[in-house]
């Protein structure tokens, strides 16, 4: 998206003392690229085409945490989560979508992605957002896939281990489960 590559250098000059009152929402598809986008490397950013089949198929396991700044509502973070069936592939690329309606709360949970900028790491921001992942998923069966070390020790942290190691675009990424 055009739109979101512009902003993508703005953000880039955020500083968390600038940021003002945060809130989480519902947000739209522009908002969670420029959240994941801002925060990591262009391997590792979530795929537009995946995103906008999440949201389309399961928009209420996704929150965008915005801040108020430069006279607006910026994405400093997004957690998104929702229930899965396998299909052919390997750790994430095997897990396909489905909506409220073929779940019913029995399905396992792939937490999609739990990220804030970097210079919420670590602040009331993230473990905001952490704990009303938690709240959303509680009870269920989780999986996760990781690179980063920040996302292997969230993983650990909501009850996951680590099953198996494999490759994504070149890189390591471990796959993760609940009991």
């Amino acid at each position: 998206m055009r739109a979101v590559q512009e902003r993508l250098a703005e953000i880039a000059e955020l500083r968390r003392e600038e940021v003002g009152e945060v809130v989480a929402g519902a947000g739209t598809l522009a908002e969670v690229l420029l959240a994941d986008w801002s925060q990591y490397p262009e391997v590792y950013r979530v795929e537009e085409a995946r995103i906008r089949e999440v949201m389309e198929v399961f928009p209420q396991g996704v929150t965008v945490y915005r801040g108020r700044w430069r006279g607006g509502w910026w994405p400093v973070g997004y957690a998104c989560w929702h229930p899965f069936v396998w299909r052919e592939g390997e750790g994430d690329e095997g897990v396909r979508v489905v909506s409220a309606g073929e779940d019913g709360g029995r399905l396992p949970v792939y937490l999609f992605n739990y990220s804030v900028h970097p210079v919420f790491y670590r602040s009331e921001v993230s473990r905001r957002l952490l704990q009303g992942l938690a709240a959303e998923v509680a009870g269920r069966r989780l999986c996760a896939a990781t690179v980063s070390e920040d996302g292997a020790r969230v993983a650990a942290r909501f009850g996951m281990r680590a099953i198996r190691v494999y490759l994504k675009h070149g890189a390591p990424w471990t796959w993760w489960e609940s009991g």
